[in-house]
């Protein structure tokens, strides 16, 4: 027996609609990707989206921007949706040739040379920054619990910096300074920049290859697209970008 749906509309409950006829309702507008969608049997409302995302022909993730949309309201090139929102600047993407047929990887000392140019870059914005809280006078006081809460907040002051200088750049600039330098990018599995969501994403797994006493880092010198634990978890690539396409 059909899985008979409801959906909200308008603050009201509409249906029951059997399966098919949900996604009929979706390819013609009427019911969009935030739309709650309910059946008996689940715990909770959901988003159509998040029930139905990768279903052909129903609703997809644009390859560029990485929001969901119907696939009505999107189109395909070859393996990949783009949304209305991306859909020229990828077809310029794709008069210019610009679009990736073959990376070229970043090797191994590359990005090593690259982190320590970041490494040494942070290094003295921490101390500036340390500088300036010392400069403060917090730091003179004999009241232990004082020094402890000022401690602490210099330490989330640092770590918000470091989260900030990774992310922005890579987000902005497609590299942070110390890849930009030595001409390399970081891009998604099939070349776009990536989103402010997976820089941030990327910057947080970063730190899983940090705690393994650079364990993460070292296995991009045995994996053949030079990936990090990092790269893995995000799907991400360091390409060079003067060599990018052959």
């Amino acid at each position: 027996m059909s899985t008979l749906w409801y959906y909200a509309s308008e603050d009201r409950q509409m249906g029951p609609v059997a399966e098919s006829d949900l996604d009929h309702l979706a390819s013609s507008g009427v019911i969009l990707p935030y739309t709650l969608v309910w059946h008996e049997g689940m715990p909770e409302w959901q988003t159509y989206s998040s029930i139905r995302t990768g279903i052909a022909g129903v609703v997809g993730t644009c390859s560029q921007c990485e929001e969901v949309e119907l696939h009505s309201e999107m189109v395909r090139f070859g393996d990949h949706w783009v949304c209305a929102k991306c859909k020229d600047r990828y077809t310029q993407r794709l008069r210019e040739g610009t679009l990736v047929t073959r990376m070229v990887y970043a090797g191994f000392w590359t990005r090593a040379i690259a982190l320590m140019i970041d490494g040494f870059i942070l290094i003295v914005v921490q101390l500036l920054i340390q500088a300036a809280y010392a400069g403060t006078g917090g730091f003179k006081s004999l009241n232990g619990y004082y020094l402890a809460s000022r401690l602490i907040g210099l330490q989330l002051l640092q770590l918000a910096t470091q989260a900030a200088y990774y992310t922005s750049f890579v987000h902005q600039l497609g590299a942070t300074p110390g890849k930009l330098a030595l001409g390399c990018r970081v891009v998604t599995a099939d070349g776009a920049n990536l989103t402010w969501k997976r820089s941030f994403g990327r910057y947080c797994a970063s730190l899983i290859s940090v705690s393994t006493l650079g364990i993460g880092y070292l296995v991009a010198a045995f994996d053949d697209e030079k990936r990090t634990i990092h790269d893995r978890i995000c799907d991400t690539r360091v390409i060079v970008k003067r060599g990018r396409f052959v």
